[in-house]
Order: C-alpha cells, then sequence, then structure tokens
C-alpha cells in the first residue's frame, strides 16, 4: 500500500517533513513511530541511531515522488 493511500490524512504534515520544514519526530511523534514500522515492515533496516531519522525522511521522500 502507497505512503500516500496509507497516510493521507498526514500528507501535508509528510511532505513539509520531506522539505525539511518540520521535524517529524518531535512534531508528532506517534506518526513518526507508525511510519518507522511501516517502512520496517517493508524491509527497510532501522538500526535506532541518529541516522534512522534521515533514512526515514529519504524513504519517505521517494515514496511521495511515486505518487
Amino acid at each position: 500500500m502507497f505512503v500516500s493511500e496509507k497516510f493521507r490524512k498526514y500528507l501535508p504534515l509528510l511532505e513539509e517533513t520531506v522539505e525539511g520544514s518540520v521535524f517529524l519526530d518531535l512534531k508528532n511523534p506517534k506518526l513518526y513511530k507508525k511510519m518507522v514500522r511501516h517502512y520496517a515492515n517493508e524491509g527497510v533496516q532501522f538500526y535506532d541511531d541518529a541516522n534512522d531519522y534521515g533514512t526515514l525522511v529519504k524513504c519517505l521522500a521517494q515514496d511521495l515522488r511515486q505518487n
């Protein structure tokens, strides 16, 4: 399922996250955890470190461009 379908009501916030104007983990920590879980289920490796946020934003940017 596409991110734009699964998280449709959060699209403006997700787009702001990709643009860098919002830090999703600070603005909406629950959504951030859902997004990490979503990408982990898709096979993305998260290592519980500072690079995880960047990894999530890269995956999100790629998914939003595809739609």
